[in-house]
């Protein structure tokens, strides 16, 4: 339990500061026309997998729930490392 809601809260927070850095490339204009799709498809991945993870929990699938989440906090990881 107390591991599934640590996995989610992280989650939703690398989902809700990748729509920040959104936001702020449509403010300065490098979010264009051209990689607005690209932004669309990374922002609905990022924003699929807590909900689709909470959902397979809601449903009583707990164990499949909490795997879903950990592969997106994996890659975040090694981003914030790489970087």
């Amino acid at each position: 339990m107390i591991l599934f809601g640590t996995l989610f809260a992280l989650n939703v927070a690398v989902a809700l500061g990748v729509f920040g850095f959104f936001i702020i490339g449509l403010a300065d204009g490098t979010v264009t026309i051209s990689n607005i799709l690209i932004w669309g498809g990374v922002m609905g991945v990022l924003f699929s997998v807590p909900m689709a993870g909470w959902l397979l929990r809601v449903r009583g699938q707990r164990r499949l729930g909490t795997a879903l989440l950990v592969p997106m906090l994996v890659l975040a990881a090694l981003v914030v490392v790489l970087r």
